[in-house]
C-alpha cells in the first residue's frame, strides 16, 4: 500500500512511502509507520490526527489535515480498515468554514 503526506502551505517536502498493512490497519495506523503523529480533538473526536511531523492543525489560519482513501474523503482515520492495494493520502490544506445556508431577512 502507498501512503502520501502532502504538507501544502507548511512548505515541507512531501512523503511517499510503500508500507505493509494487515486487516486491522487504518489510515492513521499506516501514517504512524512513516511519520510522527499527534492526536487530539480537532473537530469531533479526540482520536483525530492533529499533528504530522510537527505540523499542527491551525484553526486561526484554517489549515487542517485531511485524509483520502483511493481518492475519496469519505473515510475515518481510525475506523476504516485498509486493503493491501489501497492508496492513503494525507493533505495539509486551507479549508474555510462552509457558507451559511440561512438567508438574511
Amino acid at each position: 500500500m502507498t501512503v502520501d503526506v502532502v504538507f501544502g502551505p507548511a512548505n515541507r517536502p512531501a512523503i511517499h512511502e510503500t508500507v505493509s498493512a494487515d486487516s486491522r490497519s487504518t489510515p492513521r495506523s499506516v501514517l504512524e509507520k512513516i511519520a510522527k503523529v499527534g492526536t487530539g480533538e480537532v473537530c469531533c473526536d479526540f482520536r483525530e490526527v492533529a499533528v504530522i511531523n510537527d505540523v499542527a492543525v491551525d484553526p486561526v489560519k484554517m489549515h487542517w489535515w485531511f485524509v483520502e482513501l483511493n481518492g475519496s474523503r469519505k473515510v475515518s482515520p481510525y475506523k476504516t480498515h485498509l486493503h493491501p492495494d489501497d492508496h492513503v493520502r494525507w493533505t495539509y490544506e486551507y479549508a474555510p468554514p462552509p457558507k451559511s445556508s440561512t438567508k438574511k431577512k
